[in-house]
């Protein structure tokens, strides 16, 4: 029976330890990126630090169930020196989806980058996954409606009315 308790404990903490290093990807509401966007936190499952770039480099996304690896555009705050990511470090990026050039490219909300990507959406039902140290997010589902709202004129836009 305390072989069979250890054991238990063993698998728990395993598994406990394997959901934390699996990078989550949560719906992020943005007036700038003009398009869908996700928060994107993931650890450095790598026994080694490395630089906040180099994990861009290496990031691949799944849009309805198709791969891709676009490096895309990157900012964040370097006035310190680009930042290092220590083994078991948790960090933000911002990755937006921008359906056209436009948007800002400083992070926000504790993110170390951002990442916008122009990706033209149809519109409807769609899912996203993110690829990060090695390990996928799980699947986020999300919708997007590509009708443009015409300006009235009258100096707001549709949005804040």
């Amino acid at each position: 029976m305390r072989t069979l308790a250890i054991c238990l404990v063993v698998l728990t903490t395993t598994a406990h330890a394997q959901d934390d290093a699996k990078p989550r990807l949560m719906p992020l509401f943005s007036n700038v990126e003009r398009g869908p966007a996700f928060m994107l936190e993931c650890r450095n499952t790598f026994a080694v630090p490395i630089p906040a770039t180099e994990l861009l480099l290496h990031l691949t996304y799944r849009v309805d169930g198709v791969d891709r690896h676009e490096t895309g555009g990157m900012a964040g705050s370097f006035l310190g020196g680009e930042p290092i990511l220590e083994p078991g470090q948790t960090w933000k990026i911002m990755l937006g989806f921008r359906q056209g050039a436009y948007g800002t490219m400083s992070p926000d909300f504790g993110a170390i980058l951002r990442s916008p990507r122009t990706l033209p959406l149809t519109a409807g039902r769609h899912t996203v996954a993110i690829r990060c140290a090695d390990i996928w997010s799980d699947d986020v589902e999300f919708y997007w409606e590509s009708v443009t709202v015409p300006d009235s004129g009258s100096g707001r836009s549709a949005a804040s009315r």
